[in-house]
């Protein structure tokens, strides 16, 4: 009874491999983007399974004992792989027991692509990274379960209608570099939500900026995740040690323009607060009136 169980069930399992890597072959994903910085990988929601084979040219297997519960003191064998040639940079890290994760990023590309998958080999999850400091998730990502059937699709893009790829663009066109030299990045982006009432969504860029001005010196800058406009930059000059322990090193700071994604009172007029953003709408209605009253 048991072999019986046994074999039926390889033959669900065979019989669904089958089905879905027909699929599979019908719709690859783009895994070698061109080396174009700007170039982002595509994605779509077919399935597929891991294949170590695919890998045995450089997987390393170690005996591993295991630190946390409920794998205290238990031996385990961890899985490792890491390629680079002239396509890009490959790793694979994982376990059978508990599945694996893999990810690719193509040379001289912004963008990586990573994957993780069931101890079965199927398809867990699957989406596009920057590799940028910040390594904020792009696109649509696609979640599986465990019987490689698609469940959700989650859409990081949505809000961001001002995309990365503009943020990027942004920074080339002051003349700006994007690149990992000394063991810092010359640009960091991220995506944060301000803490004014409309719950504002913005790109936060932290950008190295000696290039241009020849001064040890570096820019905080937000800019809208719809429109892209600027709402708040301010240039910093001091220690090659970037925006990190800032209080301690006391840069010098220029505010180039007013955070306008921050709660805080930026003017008090007639015993009333205002934010910055508060205060610029203020002042907008306060001149329409004028220009009424003057009619």
């Amino acid at each position: 009874m048991k072999t019986t169980y046994i074999i039926i069930n390889l033959f669900l399992i065979l019989n669904i491999n089958s089905c879905l890597a027909q699929d599979n072959n019908s719709k690859k994903d783009t895994i070698i983007p061109k080396t174009n910085t700007m170039n982002r990988p595509q994605l779509n929601d077919s399935f597929e399974k891991l294949n170590l084979d695919d890998f045995k040219d450089g997987l390393v297997i170690t005996k591993e004992k295991g630190t946390i519960e409920p794998y205290l003191g238990v031996i385990y064998d961890s899985y490792r792989y890491r390629k680079t040639d002239h396509t890009g940079y490959t790793t694979l890290d994982g376990t059978p027991s508990e599945g694996f994760g893999y990810s690719f990023t193509a040379s001289n590309s912004a963008y990586r692509l990573w994957k993780s998958y069931y101890k079965n080999g199927f398809i867990d999850r699957k989406g596009i990274a920057s590799t940028i400091d910040g390594q904020v998730l792009l696109g649509k990502e696609y979640r599986f379960n465990k019987n490689g059937q698609l469940e959700k699709v989650i859409d990081h893009d949505l809000g961001w209608d001002f995309p990365f790829e503009d943020v990027l663009q942004y920074i080339l066109n002051r003349g700006l570099l994007i690149k990992y030299e000394e063991g810092y990045w010359s640009t960091e982006i991220s995506k944060k939500e301000s803490e004014s009432e409309d719950c504002r969504k913005y790109w936060e860029v932290i950008v190295d900026t000696r290039k241009v001005t020849g001064k040890s010196t570096w820019e905080v800058i937000k800019l809208d995740a719809k429109t892209g406009e600027i709402l708040y930059q301010i240039e910093l000059e001091g220690d090659r040690e970037w925006h990190a322990d800032i209080e301690n090193q006391a840069p010098k700071q220029k505010i180039i323009k007013e955070d306008r994604t921050t709660s805080k009172i930026y003017r008090t007029y007639k015993g009333k607060d205002y934010t910055y953003d508060q205060w610029l709408k203020f002042q907008e209605e306060f001149h329409e009136e004028l220009k009424q009253n003057k009619k």
